[in-house]
């Protein structure tokens, strides 16, 4: 379930954003780690966190 808001979330970030498509391209990598195990979310959020602060 807290994948699939990040999910949308993260969606709704992409459509709003001006670089969309290559954004669009790096994210759909990374959805199949939304199923992974705990660890490797939070250092997928690390990673993303730290790409777009």
């Amino acid at each position: 379930m807290r994948g699939s808001l990040l999910f949308l979330w993260f969606g709704r970030f992409l459509d709003e954003s001006p670089g969309a498509f290559l954004l669009q391209k790096i994210w759909l990598e990374f959805v199949p780690l939304l199923n992974a195990e705990a660890s490797l979310r939070s250092l997928l959020n690390e990673i993303l966190t730290a790409f777009f602060t």
